[in-house]
């Protein structure tokens, strides 16, 4: 998926934008080798956006191994790339970790750190930007069979929309997707997360933090979990706890006072909430 096209630069169009060149980097080494160097030397191409401008791949391929392997990096500098009404700028650099196997086709283990460096997009009075950094492991053994880790130390973002400026940092971060097959729905998906947001949204840029003491779990191609606990935390020990109570109905506790007392409760339908 590429951001190009899109017309409402939001926070997540970038993080879609970023990945796309994950999937395009085994072509930019293809493009690099038609330019053969000396290894440890980057080389660069500029590639045409949609309606102007281009951005630059620079791939340092650090094996001189001509394919994509552990240790190999490559950046992507965006020199006023605007597909319709979204412009494009700032850079992004890319870090192998960890690879076996074949990058994107038959790895068995990667691991891929990413940093941005005020990415942003813009479209008339909006705008979006993110900063900082994050890393991505996964490992795969069969289609439905793999781990997919996402971790941030410092990440922030911040956009204006329509004249209102938001910001938002998240540390801390960690989330999990595991997959596993099962006899009678295919495969069972467990999400587990943890970390702690920070936002110009909460009065006085406040914090919260969340953890899944039970980790949530969907069964097959199923929209919602059918069990699975968050747990949100705020000032003073404030917290809100949700419980999956089937794939249809999610219990939400809150405790308003920090006492670890629950004061009140509701019971609604997951398509209400998310």
């Amino acid at each position: 998926a590429s951001a190009f096209g899109v017309d409402s630069p939001k926070e997540s169009l970038l993080y879609s934008e970023a990945f796309s060149h994950l999937d395009k980097f085994p072509s930019y080494v293809t493009d690099a080798i038609a330019n053969p160097i000396v290894a440890g030397v980057v080389d660069n191409k500029n590639y045409i956006c949609p309606t102007s401008g281009s951005y630059t791949a620079s791939v340092n391929d650090a094996d001189n191994n001509s394919i994509a392997s552990k240790g190999d990096t490559f950046s992507i500098i965006y020199n006023s790339c605007v597909s319709g009404s979204v412009t494009l700028s700032g850079t992004l650099s890319f870090t192998i970790t960890a690879l076996t196997g074949t990058y994107g086709t038959a790895f068995s283990e990667l691991g891929v750190s990413m940093s941005f460096g005020n990415f942003s997009a813009t479209s008339g009075t909006y705008s979006a930007a993110l900063n900082g950094a994050f890393s991505v492991s996964g490992s795969k053994t069969g289609a439905n069979a793999f781990t997919k880790t996402i971790s941030a130390s410092s990440l922030s973002s911040s956009a204006n929309y329509a004249g209102v400026t938001r910001s938002r940092s998240l540390s801390g971060f960690s989330a999990t997707e595991t997959r596993t097959a099962d006899s009678t729905y295919g495969y069972i998906t467990s999400y587990m997360m943890s970390g702690t947001l920070s936002s110009s949204g909460f009065s006085g840029m406040r914090s919260v933090s969340f953890t899944t003491p039970t980790t949530f779990q969907k069964r097959g191609a199923a929209t919602y979990p059918y069990i699975g606990v968050m747990l949100i935390t705020g000032a003073s020990n404030s917290a809100l706890k949700m419980t999956t109570l089937s794939n249809t109905q999610v219990k939400l506790e809150l405790d308003a006072n920090g006492n670890s007392i629950f004061e009140s409760n509701s019971t609604i339908n997951w398509n209400t909430l998310i």
